[in-house]
């Protein structure tokens, strides 16, 4: 006679399968700890590089001037143009002829209305009036152009200089002073390492809709030491069918650059699936 299940084994198969998904979160896993960024640092414009102020291996904050290129053409561009922006000669000539021409349009003017003279001397004088005034206005913009090329040229002479994008570290030096700096021939190639990310990949059934947020503790390998707390930043949506994972991201805090970019470490999740704080 064939024994029917009792329902009693419907909860207590639950209860296995949700201690061992929990058992599974309570496992430690693989991970490496990566440069948040790794980024080539070159001149805006091209030009030979006239000083480097930094070495492998130094710390550089945002904005910091790391090397330059030769900037001598872009001084003297700048000296020239700054004599042409303040000098207003030009303009005060024209407003000068412009005062003069509209004097004698008025002394015409009233010669035309006594009948002492032809129409056409009006005529012309109001002609010469529109062409001083056109020149007036001529004198106003160039004026008006050399001050704006002097911001233009200030810019191409602050852009000399090579500043690093983000705090981080000097990995490589590329060029020595006197090599051409180009778009595709950097200076330097600096890691961001605040924050780390912590890249891992964990078994599919661990895959969840709260897997994002959830908190894990970071051990790196020797020989660095402690646990760190951070939490799931990013879960991949594709898996990966050969080996049965998925990949997370984490974001890990790193302000005085004690951990190392690119070291192994492990992650561990800090409670249940269900744990969202």
């Amino acid at each position: 006679m064939t024994k029917t299940p009792s329902l009693i084994s419907l909860p207590l198969a639950l209860f296995i399968a949700a201690a061992q998904c929990g058992a599974a979160f309570a496992e430690s896993f693989d991970c490496v700890m990566e440069p948040a960024s790794v980024i080539r640092i070159g001149p805006s414009s091209p030009g030979v590089l006239h000083e480097v102020f930094v070495r492998r291996g130094d710390h550089v904050k945002a904005g910091q001037i790391i090397a330059s290129t030769d900037s001598e053409s872009a001084k003297a561009s700048v000296a020239l143009l700054e004599v042409k922006s303040q000098s207003t000669v030009e303009l005060d000539s024209q407003q000068a002829h412009v005062a003069f021409i509209k004097s004698q349009l008025e002394r015409e003017r009233k010669l035309t209305e006594r009948s002492l003279q032809s129409v056409s001397k009006l005529q012309e004088a109001e002609f010469n009036y529109l062409t001083a005034q056109a020149m007036l206005q001529q004198a106003r913009v160039n004026l008006a152009s050399a001050k704006a090329e002097l911001e233009r040229q200030k810019i191409a002479l602050r852009d000399t200089d090579i500043r690093s994008p983000i705090d981080g570290v000097i990995l490589e030096i590329t060029l020595s002073v006197g090599e051409y700096a180009s778009g595709d021939r950097y200076v330097a190639k600096i890691a961001q390492l605040d924050p780390l990310h912590v890249e891992a990949f964990l078994p599919v059934e661990l895959y969840s809709a709260d897997i994002i947020g959830r908190k894990v503790y970071v051990t790196p390998d020797a020989p660095m030491t402690g646990q760190f707390l951070t939490q799931i930043r990013v879960a991949d949506p594709v898996f990966d069918t050969a080996s049965r994972t998925f990949g997370v991201s984490a974001d890990l805090a790193n302000p005085d650059g004690v951990l190392p970019g690119g070291h192994r470490c492990k992650i561990e999740f800090t409670a249940g699936p269900n744990q969202s704080n």
